[in-house]
Formats: C-alpha cells, structure tokens, sequence
C-alpha cells in the first residue's frame, strides 16, 4: 500500500483509533494520503458523541472526514437480516463509494487477532467446515487490516501509553449477536489458555499452506489427469481418492 491514499474506517473505539496511530506514523514512509471515514447506524443512542469525537481527531490531524448515517433496521426488515449483517452490508456499500469518491485504492478497518478469533468460532457454529480453517487475510478485495495479528488489549495498552483516548462501544456487551455472545464466553476461555488467540492464528496459517500446497498437486496434473471442458470433467482411467476427487 505504499504511496497510495487509504480510506481509514474510524468507528471511535480503541480499535480504529489505534489503527489511525499506526497510519499516522507511516504516513511519511510509505507515502500515505489518509482520509477517514465515520458512519452512525442509528442503533446507539450515544452515537452522536463518537461522531462528535471522531470529527475531533480529523480536525486535530487536518484530514478529510467522510460521514453517514446509515438506516440499518431498516434494511434488516426489508432483507430478512439481522443487525450485524445488515450494518456490515450498508457500510461496505458506502465504504467502497466513498473510496471511489476520493480516490482510495484501500480502505484500513481496525480489525485484531480477538476479530479473527470470534470469527472463527461463528464459521464453526455455522458449519463452515474446512472454510473455518482459513485465517482472516490483512489484504482482502478493497479491505487492509494491519492490525489482524494485533491483541485488541495491547492496542489499548498502547493508547494508554500515549495518553491517546477512545470511546467504548456499549453495545458490544449486549448478548444480542452471536459475535457479542462468543466474545463474551472468549474472555473466560482466554483465561485458562492465555495463547489462544496466536496459536490459533498460527495453526489457520499451517492449514492455508497445505491448502495451497494440495491445489499446486492438482494443477500439476491438470490436462494430464483431469481436465473441465465446456463445463464437463474429463478423468483419467485409474484409481481416484475421494480426497482427490474433491479437490478436482
């Protein structure tokens, strides 16, 4: 991402306000143009005051700010979602137009190691299968993460040291998403295994390697052993495992 602009997501909570930290200390070294962007999804009452804290920093820094409100219970009725899934399709929506707007071949969010954690456990519960076993990239699409290998605690022990402030999010202590209720039931796991959250990322990593290891196996033997024509598959006379035959 060097010497490119960067669409920053700042939300006000340490998370995003760490991120912004990190931005601003390399802006000059790699070259970073940075615009911020806000959004209020109309479900907490105290979402003016992370706005108002938000338009803050972006004076204090001299930086562009980029602001909406988003009416996600709205969206959630007419789609049939729930309000996590909906704010994130209303947001991204908004995200990647604004990034158009200004000219921003990336947009930063603030998400951590504790982010990739939650998420792994909601694909388990949901029966992603080996998908649940794939790490959550920095670089996905339009989406940079820098801090996706960072603990959300020693991001705010950060601040702290800094004498930097951020908002809290209330909302994310009501057990009214599966995301909130996993983190909550998290806390208490970490305290018995205080390195989950890096074995677990390290593990994700070992799997994406034997993922793509076994895919290079396969393509090798591409038009040799196996070939898809015209949305047809073609195999080679011979004796198949299921686990090749998946992978085709």
């Amino acid at each position: 991402v060097e010497n490119t602009r960067v669409l920053a997501y700042l939300s006000g909570t340490g998370d995003s306000t760490a991120l912004l930290a990190l931005l601003w200390a390399l802006r000059k070294s790699l070259g970073l143009e940075i615009s911020l962007a806000h959004a209020d999804h109309g479900l907490r009452p105290e979402a003016s005051e992370d706005a108002a804290f938000v338009r803050d920093m972006a004076r204090n820094l001299d930086l562009g700010l980029a602001e909406a409100c988003l009416d996600v219970k709205a969206h959630a009725e007419r789609a049939g979602l729930g309000l996590e899934t909906a704010a994130r399709d209303l947001r991204w929506a908004w995200l990647r137009a604004e990034a158009e707007a200004c000219g921003a071949s990336v947009i930063a969010t603030g998400h951590t190691q504790d982010d990739h954690t939650e998420t792994v456990f909601l694909r388990l519960q949901r029966g992603g299968g080996a998908g649940a076993l794939t790490p959550l990239p920095a670089r996905q699409d339009l989406r940079w993460s820098p801090l996706i290998e960072c603990r959300r605690d020693s991001l705010r022990r950060y601040l702290t040291g800094k004498g930097l402030p951020w908002r809290e999010d209330a909302s994310n202590e009501e057990p009214f998403t599966a995301r909130n209720r996993w983190r909550k039931l998290l806390q208490a796991i970490r305290e018995e295994a205080p390195l989950l959250d890096r074995h677990l990322w390290e593990t994700h990593l070992q799997v994406r390697e034997l993922h793509e290891l076994a895919e290079t196996g396969l393509r090798a033997e591409e038009g040799l052993h196996w070939r898809a024509v015209e949305g047809a598959l073609w195999l080679a006379p011979g004796v198949w495992s299921e686990p090749q035959l998946r992978g085709v």
